[in-house]
């Protein structure tokens, strides 16, 4: 049971660290709005 718990953490980790990397780009994208007006 402390494998899986440990298992369990890891991955969830990860795939939050994923979701804030590709988030961080569409952010970037839709900054660039000074250059717009």
């Amino acid at each position: 049971m402390s494998n899986q718990k440990s298992n369990a953490n890891p991955q969830p980790n990860k795939k939050s660290n994923e979701t804030s990397t590709p988030r961080k780009k569409p952010l970037n994208n839709g900054k660039p709005n000074k250059t717009d007006p």
